[in-house]
């Protein structure tokens, strides 16, 4: 995986989840020191955590969302989109398997974790000028658009940029041409 990729998808699983293993972080290992109060009793982000239910997008509201996060990236006539049902959960483990999650999750985190979305891959020339990059690092660009969106609501939960498509999403499940 190309390292502008890396530090997009980072920053974007930063951003999006914030909190997301708090209590591992401080320094809870045996050999480093303890955490600080407010770390070990920061409050679970997923507590009120509740899936979104209802009716999934239709292809033409994922196709619209498709449209728009392309234009925004540089390419507002992508060559291909594709759309593939799946859980956050599996998509992420999929378009991230260096990610961690922390090995005990709230019952809201594994709730969200089940939430059901749609991959989207998108074929054209991208470039990601609003990622949050290191200074000194070009933002991420390349011919494949990824994006993992709730199916329920079109939240973006995850975006990034790849050099081909990600072989590994068509394991998650149907995958579907939209344009």
């Amino acid at each position: 995986m190309p390292k502008s990729l890396k530090l997009a998808l980072a920053c974007l699983l930063l951003a999006g989840l914030v909190g997301f293993g708090a209590t591992q972080a401080g320094g809870a290992s045996s050999t480093g020191p303890d955490p600080e109060p407010s770390q070990a009793n920061a409050p679970d982000p997923f507590a009120s955590y509740t899936r979104p239910a209802g009716p999934e997008l239709s292809d033409s509201a994922v196709d619209t969302i498709a449209q728009e996060q392309a234009r925004i990236a540089g390419d507002p006539n992508p060559t291909s989109i594709t759309a593939t049902s799946s859980t956050y959960g599996a998509a992420t483990a999929a378009l991230d398997p260096e990610g961690t999650s922390p090995a005990s999750a709230s019952a809201g985190e594994e709730s969200y974790r089940r939430s059901a979305v749609r991959v989207l891959v998108m074929d054209g020339d991208f470039r990601l000028d609003n990622s949050r990059v290191p200074r000194g690092y070009a933002e991420p660009s390349g011919p494949v658009l990824f994006l993992v969106i709730d199916a329920h609501t079109g939240k973006i939960d995850m975006r990034g940029i790849e050099e081909s498509n990600p072989t590994a999403v068509a394991q998650l499940g149907n995958t579907r041409t939209i344009r």
